[in-house]
């Protein structure tokens, strides 16, 4: 009898494809800025002959940072099917991917070996589940327990940052939220933990749900059940919030802004991300009736904080 297996595909995308990944189910997800063997190539050719760093390499290198590579992670009982169907979705795309197979018993450690703790705040880290009786909490931070799923959202990437950095500028105790697009219910289980939120929790995919149901236990917190809502049965007009969350991309924002626009309060806040720098122009022309707080950058990415006047 064979081993088990898992398997990778490693694949690069333009900025106009990097929307494919939010159609594509997997088991997991890394983005690299770099190609660190290709950069290593790059420099250990000039070190070894001695030589200067000339243009063509410094422009090989600069090359590297305007690349989006990622690598997609499937395991389990149908991994090798569902892993040759997305090769064959993103090469009908015109995307080239690399499949690698794995053996399945070192898939937990390399998995969790791509998650370390990250600090949003002097108030809140983000710690991988597995390390709670190991990382000391420093005094007067607030730990955020989380198992990354399929869910997305892990705290890493520079959208989900974004809009907790925003989040953090505000004291949003005891408010009545909505994490719109939950994928791992990162962002609302923040709230709730830092300033004791109301929070419903809605997605589009059952599987990201199971993802913020299972962190939500990580960080000892019980909701109804009814506060987790597939998106097909979420009636914004029924509830109005204080604040809404919404990291997902351009063109779900303009599709879905009527749900979520109807579901702010007046005087509520709305944080959204997902939004490569050079679309937030489209999104601000989209929702010009919320008057703009904010705006952060962190790489290609931008977020908003808006009110809803």
């Amino acid at each position: 009898m064979s081993a088990l297996k898992y398997y990778t595909i490693n694949l690069k995308l333009e900025d106009d494809q990097v929307a494919l990944l939010h159609d594509i189910e997997h088991d997991g997800l890394e983005e690299y800025a770099i190609d660190e063997a290709e950069v290593d190539r790059l420099l250990g050719e000039k070190a070894f002959s001695g030589g200067d760093v000339d243009a063509d390499t410094i422009a090989g290198l600069e090359s590297q940072l305007e690349s989006n590579r990622y690598t997609l992670y499937f395991h389990g009982s149908n991994a090798h099917a569902r892993a040759l169907e997305c090769v064959s979705v993103l090469k009908g795309e015109g995307v080239s991917a690399e499949l690698v197979e794995h053996d399945e018993q070192d898939w937990n450690e390399k998995w969790r070996q791509g998650y370390t703790t990250v600090k949003v705040s002097d108030k809140l880290w983000i710690v991988p589940s597995w390390e709670r009786d190991q990382q000391a909490i420093d005094s007067g931070v607030t730990p955020l327990y989380l198992y990354p799923g399929q869910g997305f959202g892990t705290g890493r990437h520079e959208t989900t940052a974004l809009c907790l950095e925003l989040f953090e500028l505000n004291n949003y105790k005891n408010k009545n939220v909505l994490d719109f697009g939950c994928g791992s219910g990162i962002l609302g289980i923040a709230a709730n933990l830092r300033y004791g939120c109301d929070v419903d929790y809605m997605d589009i995919d059952a599987s990201a749900l199971e993802n913020t149901k299972q962190n939500l236990a990580e960080n000892k917190i019980t909701i109804d059940e009814e506060k987790i809502i597939l998106r097909h049965n979420f009636k914004a007009a029924q509830k109005k919030y204080d604040l809404v969350f919404a990291n997902i991309l351009l063109d779900i924002l303009i599709k879905e802004k009527e749900a979520i626009v109807s579901s702010l309060k007046p005087g509520a806040h709305l944080i959204v991300s997902g939004l490569l720098n050079e679309h937030v122009a489209a999104f601000r022309n989209a929702y010009s009736q919320m008057k703009e707080i904010s705006c952060v950058s962190r790489g290609d990415w931008s977020a908003l904080l808006l009110e809803f006047v």
